[in-house]
């Protein structure tokens, strides 16, 4: 809450359907800017990126405001980790897939429509 009220958050997006791949892949499309990201350690990367435990959000904001972030972070007893940086026109997930966002969009809205051999 106090992150938005003081205009700390670019963007924001849970994590609770479809993990951090699913919001990575939402979020690019969404703003149309990619992203380059290394999952943290210590989890496979499947887990890392499917898993869909509760009260975890994926979180963009100013570079500037990092610090400021994760000290508020800390004070409210909630985890940050810093996992990458936006920009350009791919998403890349470091050791795992390097995506241009072109392809991605094509792939997410036409799924459907694919799966029940409509052309589009």
């Amino acid at each position: 809450m106090e992150l938005a009220a003081g205009g700390l958050v670019a963007g924001a997006h849970d994590l609770s359907d479809g993990g951090l791949a699913l919001a990575l892949v939402e979020a690019a499309l969404a703003s149309g800017v990619g992203a380059s990201v290394r999952l943290p350690e210590g989890l496979p990367a499947l887990a890392a990126l499917l898993g869909e435990s509760p009260s975890r959000a994926l979180v963009a904001l100013d570079p500037g405001d990092a610090g400021e972030v994760a000290e508020l972070a800390a004070r409210a007893g909630v985890p940050a980790v810093r996992i990458g940086v936006t920009g350009g026109d791919r998403l890349v997930v470091e050791d795992v897939l390097d995506l241009g966002l072109d392809l991605l969009r094509d792939r997410y809205e036409g799924a459907i429509h694919r799966a029940l051999g409509e052309e589009r």
